[in-house]
């Protein structure tokens, strides 16, 4: 199950779930408001729906990340990758590009 989180060193929320049996964690850049809040749990409720199903391709979700490569053992083909989700409000910064110098 996939969990809202903040950040404490900035305030900001992450995602933090379980892919192919390992931790993950997306951060954002937004700050840990209700109506963020609000605007993450659809995009958990989404992930989570995809994952159970079968259908959750990490690329597509998550396009920016740097866990992408990670996540597939090294390995991503830009040619296979399926969209599941559409793309993110701009609204919604996701992704390592969002994340940079946090650690992510």
């Amino acid at each position: 199950m996939a969990s809202i989180r903040t950040l404490a060193s900035t305030g900001t929320l992450f995602i933090d779930f379980r892919y192919e049996g390992k931790r993950c964690r997306e951060y954002t850049r937004l700050e840990d408001t209700p109506a963020n809040r609000k605007k993450l749990m659809r995009l958990v409720q989404r992930l989570e729906t995809d994952l159970a199903a079968g259908t959750f391709d990490y690329a597509s979700f998550f396009p920016g990340s740097k866990k992408n490569s990670k996540a597939h053992g090294g390995r991503v083909e830009a040619q296979a990758v399926v969209t599941v989700a559409p793309p993110l409000p701009a609204a919604m910064p996701i992704g390592a590009p969002f994340a940079a110098g946090l650690g992510g």
